[in-house]
């Protein structure tokens, strides 16, 4: 499917129901990326200011799950994307405005 074609949104003028759909994505995206942010912070605050003998502070840095630590901060992208396409899914099948469910539409298939 040519999506330039099928995603043509440029006269697009949302509906309330649109809108409120929108609100909700951008509150869930920001409590996302607050989240990244709040997780990104645990190792340095585990390693340099949890109280500890100043030897361990290398040994934490050394057996630190790094790898793991890597795919938390990943999955908060990919769970934005899902959030957004959850959304996105259910009002293309509530909406009755053709042009808004075809927006919808679009959404969803970018986020896959």
């Amino acid at each position: 499917m040519d999506y330039v074609k099928y995603c043509n949104i440029n006269n697009f003028k949302p509906d309330g129901s649109t809108l409120k759909a929108l609100d909700k994505i951008e509150r869930k995206t920001k409590l996302s990326t607050t989240l990244k942010a709040a997780v990104s912070t645990v190792p340095i605050y585990k390693i340099f200011v949890e109280p500890s003998p100043k030897h361990s502070e290398v040994q934490s840095i050394i057996t630190y799950d790094w790898i793991e630590f890597e795919k938390t901060i990943r999955s908060i992208d990919m769970t934005k994307r899902v959030i957004i396409g959850k959304i996105a899914q259910m009002e293309a099948i509530n909406t009755h405005d053709f042009n808004n469910r075809q927006f919808w539409k679009c959404v969803s298939n970018a986020t896959r």
